[in-house]
């Protein structure tokens, strides 16, 4: 079972069964899809990795070169507008709801189950929770120095 603190909370999550598992990544995998070909397109114009890396590094200490061109930018832009034009507003919500309750909280009493709207008060520490428990559930699929939850 993997722990981490998130907001002003933490929070643990345990490996689901296989079956849900499954299911879970390929509901992943089928709403990500139109996002692959503008990610493809940017990989194959060299524009990816410099955009990734300055996402990641946004607030650390930037180094030189770290910087991405506006054409970088505009690439990840055009690549995330395709996917969220396509994307079913309740399919999308439903998910975020989903992974999220399947983390517990730690409350005075104890551990418990989260509740969506009971216990997640900021948006942003939704998606960080919903990716803490997609890290957890496929880690397999990280890099070994994304790993660490």
């Amino acid at each position: 079972m993997a722990e981490k603190k998130i907001g002003e909370n933490k929070y643990r999550v345990d490996q689901l069964p296989a079956t849900e598992a499954h299911k879970l990544m390929l509901r992943l995998v089928k709403m990500a899809g139109p996002l692959f070909p503008g990610l493809a397109e940017m990989a194959a114009g060299g524009q990816l990795a410099g955009a990734v890396k300055a996402i990641r590094t946004k607030g650390a200490e930037q180094k030189e070169g770290d910087n991405v061109s506006d054409d970088e930018m505009l690439s990840l832009f055009k690549a995330f507008q395709g996917f969220v034009e396509q994307l079913d507003v309740d399919v999308a919500h439903n998910l975020l709801v989903e992974l999220c309750e399947k983390a517990e909280i730690a409350e005075q009493s104890g551990w418990v189950e989260v509740t969506f709207d009971h216990h997640i008060k900021s948006i942003l520490d939704a998606y960080k929770l919903a990716f803490f428990v997609i890290q957890v559930q496929f880690r397999d699929f990280f890099p070994a120095d994304r790993r660490k939850t």
